[in-house]
This record gives structure tokens, C-alpha cells and sequence, in this order.
């Protein structure tokens, strides 16, 4: 990739944007944006315009980045991918046989709050559905 057409990274989120972020996302009327399913009442361009207002909002933080709608969407995918990490790390640490000591890693209220937005089959699988058996045989 040439210089002209390189991806420079946008610098980390700090916490007041990061915060307000999430604030915004949790908000009932954010539901299609968090569903992410277009239909004939929620199109990509009523998407678009939705992430154009957040960008607004956010980057009127003072201290904040300043991005593009499509830079914070992609801020807010990555924070729901880091808060499912790592409530997974939580759920394998505790799911560990033995004593010892408890699990270092805490959800603090921001991954609280992302969690509750998420769907809960993206965390924790179908609960009806049953895993299969695997049978390894070795001759």
C-alpha cells in the first residue's frame, strides 16, 4: 500500500467519549442501529444519517477525537467486540475446575451497559439448541 492510500489509525477512544458513546447506544431509539438489520422503514441511508448525528454529538466532546460516522460505528463494533471477549474470559476463568484465586478480569459499568444492548445468543449460543457428540476413535 502507497502512502497516498493508507489507513492512519484514529487514536484511542478516552473514556468521556467512550462513555457517551455507549449513553447514546443504550437509548430505545437507537434499536435499529444495534439490530443492524436494514428493512423498508430502516434503510442504510437512515442508518448513516443516525451515525452522521452521533458523530456530531461525540465529537463536540472537548478532549474527544474527531471522526467520521463511519469511524464511530466502527468504534462501536469494536467495543462490543472487546466487551463479548472479554466476558467470555470471565465465564472460561470462572468455569476453570479447582480452587484458587478469583478471576482478575472485571466488567466495569460501561461493559455493563454494552452488555445489556447485545443479544444474548451472541454471548452465551442458542440455549435450545444441544451440542453435538463427537466421537474420536483412534485404531
Amino acid at each position: 500500500m502507497d502512502k497516498m492510500n493508507e489507513r492512519k489509525r484514529k487514536g484511542y477512544m478516552s473514556a468521556s467519549p467512550k462513555e457517551r458513546l455507549v449513553e447514546i447506544m443504550i437509548q430505545p431509539e437507537q434499536n435499529n442501529l444495534i439490530i443492524g438489520k436494514f428493512t423498508n422503514n430502516f434503510t442504510k441511508k437512515d442508518s448513516d444519517a443516525q451515525w452522521t448525528s452521533i458523530a456530531l454529538s461525540l465529537n463536540s466532546i472537548p478532549g474527544g477525537g474527531v471522526k467520521c460516522g463511519a469511524d464511530w460505528k466502527r468504534a462501536w463494533s469494536d467495543l462490543k467486540t472487546k466487551t463479548k471477549n472479554k466476558n467470555m474470559l470471565i465465564k472460561k476463568y470462572a468455569n476453570k475446575t479447582g480452587g484458587g484465586p478469583s478471576c482478575p478480569i472485571m466488567m466495569n459499568n460501561v461493559d455493563d451497559k454494552i452488555i445489556s444492548v447485545i443479544n444474548p445468543t451472541t454471548i452465551s449460543g442458542h440455549q435450545s439448541v444441544s451440542e453435538s457428540v463427537v466421537d474420536f476413535s483412534i485404531n
